[in-house]
């Protein structure tokens, strides 16, 4: 009885002192390496926590690729599972595939198994995205108070004329989308379109004629008529984009190119003509309402500006804020007038004939129509990744 509490004893000690003789499953092993390591992971960069002597056994527990799992007590009693390299050892035991038995243990002793290892996603090298939304548009510009005069004088009368135009244009709903695609996490490419609601163009065309005859005694007519119209806007832009390289939910973004805006212009308003003329016994003197318009497409090359932030509600969607300055460029447009026949505002039966080089100078006192579509737009949407 004495001699196997003494045996029992002997191989407690003995597995503490010596970890390298180990009870283990599925073979055995033996280091022939003079500098042999075992690792955490079954690859070469892992941490080494064991740098057995040559000739040292092991137990394997399996062997996966080029690498033998091996398990030992530390010198503290834990049980330790690791990885060596099949170059720094020989089998002493061919290994088995059913698993060795467990050899009973004088107390528990605490397992420690190496982390598993983590797969890498792969990262890739190219994105779609799809951007759709709309929002506040600041409005386009117009002139204002544009002023056109002209008078006469004849041995009978003297005469003033003077017109004033004051046109207002309303601001629109922005609309519009993009397509993005990334040659990298960062850096891509922008295919945008920006569709703008029709602006109605209103106000007034004030005329004021007034006058004095060669007696001394004056007259004077004013009369005012609406100004109507609509402009249409829509731009196409290619612009570079690029994505700030953060991590998180919230994922700020610039960018810019090209601009290409297609627009229509219509407006119309009536404007004054004055005039006298004499008969056999009498001097008259009157106006005309001439109509006059403008009916041409605005379109032209710019460019467009402006940054803001994706928030990402899930890997594949989220919301989109963009805040754009788009560039057009002022343009000028000649209003025209259609020659033809004329009644006169208070006598009947007394016309203007307008021939077309009178009603080209009609023209030429008239002020341009100066419109600015540049604008600026706030707008908030969408955007779906794929």
């Amino acid at each position: 009885m004495l001699c196997k509490i003494y045996s029992v004893g002997f191989c407690l000690i003995f597995l503490i002192l010596f970890p390298t003789l180990v009870l283990g499953q599925g073979g055995r092993i033996r280091v022939v390496a003079e500098q042999a390591s075992i690792r955490i992971k079954p690859v070469m960069e892992s941490d080494i926590i064991d740098s057995p002597p040559k000739g040292s056994e092991y137990e394997v527990r399996e062997k996966t690729g080029e690498w033998y799992e091996v398990q030992f007590l530390s010198r503290v009693g834990v049980l330790v599972y690791g990885y060596i390299h099949e170059d720094d050892v020989e089998e002493v035991e061919a290994i088995k595939e059913e698993p060795a038995q467990v050899q009973p243990k004088a107390e528990k002793v605490q397992e420690i198994r190496p982390p598993p290892i983590a797969k890498e996603e792969p990262v890739r090298s190219s994105k779609f995205e799809f951007v759709i939304g709309g929002g506040i548009h600041m409005g386009y510009g117009v002139g204002q108070s544009l002023e056109y005069r002209d008078g006469f004088q004849t041995d009978w009368i003297q005469a003033d004329e003077h017109g004033t135009l004051s046109p207002e244009i309303e601001k629109p709903f922005g609309m519009g989308g993009a397509l993005h695609f990334f040659f990298n996490k960062n850096l891509g490419i922008q295919l945008r379109f920006d569709l703008n609601s029709k602006s109605v163009i209103s106000g007034s065309s004030a005329y004021d004629f007034s006058w004095e005859w060669v007696d001394g005694t004056t007259g004077n007519d004013n009369t005012s008529w609406e100004i109507g119209g609509d402009y249409l806007n829509m731009g196409l832009g290619g612009n570079f984009i690029f994505r700030w390289p953060v991590s998180g939910t919230v994922i700020p973004f610039l960018s810019g190119g090209i601009n290409y805006f297609i627009g229509k212009l219509n407006v119309n308003t009536p404007v004054g003509y004055g005039m006298t003329w004499e008969d056999e016994t009498s001097y008259y003197i009157d106006y005309f309402s001439i109509p006059a318009d403008i009916s041409v497409s605005s379109n032209a090359l710019g460019f467009n500006a402006g940054g803001g932030f994706n928030i990402m509600l899930s890997k594949n969607f989220g919301l989109n804020i963009d805040a754009r300055y788009f560039f057009h460029g002022e343009t000028e447009e000649t209003w025209h007038i259609e020659p033809g026949k004329y009644a006169a505002t208070s006598f009947s039966g007394v016309s203007l004939n307008l021939s077309p080089a009178g009603a080209e100078t009609f023209q030429d006192l008239l002020p341009p129509f100066e419109l600015n579509p540049s604008y600026f737009k706030v707008s908030a949407g969408l955007i779906v990744s794929f």
